[in-house]
């Protein structure tokens, strides 16, 4: 079970607000309550739906921190990370980069931390096979 937190703690705002990206939130976890979906506030605010629970569990800490709020639905959704994401980094170390939707996203050390990606996680790939995916926007925190 995921440690959920509530609005007042992670700001998400109220049902009035305009309903834009919101990168401040970029990192979080976020669910509706009653509805079992997750999404990550990513790529400069947007929501980006967490398909799958397999997905979830190669990304992020085990029990990782999600906001449940009904304002979430209110931060505009972007393409879903893909089925199967992995975080990848080359045989030989560097960079990890989430790998999701074609494309492979760096991670800096704070975004890291801020997304709750899970080191135990990150699948050590040859360096060719990351050479031929496009590189994708890069995860950062703080902005």
């Amino acid at each position: 079970m995921s440690d959920t937190l509530t609005q007042e703690k992670a700001g998400l705002g109220t049902a009035d607000d305009d309903g834009g990206p919101r990168p401040d939130l970029d990192g979080l976890l976020v669910s509706i309550p009653g509805n079992p979906a997750v999404w990550l506030i990513a790529d400069g605010g947007y929501r980006k739906h967490v398909p799958d629970p397999g997905t979830l569990a190669n990304l992020f800490v085990p029990n990782p921190s999600i906001v449940s709020d009904v304002n979430a639905n209110a931060i505009p959704e972007e393409a879903a990370i893909t089925a199967g994401a992995v975080l990848a980094v080359q045989s030989d170390g560097g960079t990890v980069y989430l790998v999701t939707n074609g494309q492979k996203w760096p991670i800096t050390a704070g975004g890291f931390g801020r997304y709750q990606f899970n080191s135990a996680k990150v699948v050590h790939v040859p360096a060719v096979l990351l050479d031929f995916i496009p590189d994708g926007p890069v995860i950062n925190w703080p902005q």
